[in-house]
């Protein structure tokens, strides 16, 4: 048994059985029947839809910023710093005994981070749009 094209003849041990013919594998009548008459063998592709990119304004973008600002400001984090790692050293000056007050200090500054980040990054698209 030798394959053509690349001239490599497999090992012994890789010949079929001889049992097993395409004619009696299952479902080789219906797939020889669709290919003479010239059906495809696999299903057809779904038409993927490419959807137009959405441009925000500079209007959405300032007033997305102006809005996360207020509500950072509203959180009484106005004077915390923007750094993450800052803002942890602070959480560590709670007393341990006081454990609600670390959760709620916890989420706080979460929400901070979070709506820092965001601002810079409004900030950022904001200028570019400029």
């Amino acid at each position: 048994m030798t394959f053509t094209g690349n001239g490599w003849t497999p090992k012994p041990f890789m010949v079929p059985l001889p049992e097993w013919t395409p004619e009696q594998l299952p479902g080789y009548t219906e797939a020889k029947a669709k290919a003479d008459r010239g059906e495809s063998l696999t299903p057809p592709q779904r038409a993927r839809v490419k959807r137009p990119r959405l441009r925000r304004s500079l209007e959405s973008l300032t007033a997305e910023r102006d809005r996360l600002v207020a509500k950072r400001d509203a959180l009484g984090g106005s004077g915390l710093p923007d750094d993450p790692g800052a803002l942890s050293g602070i959480r560590r000056m709670a007393t341990a005994a006081d454990i609600k007050s670390r959760a709620r200090m916890d989420r706080e500054l979460d929400q901070f981070v979070a709506w820092s980040q965001r601002i810079a990054y409004l900030n950022g698209r904001i200028a570019r749009t400029d």
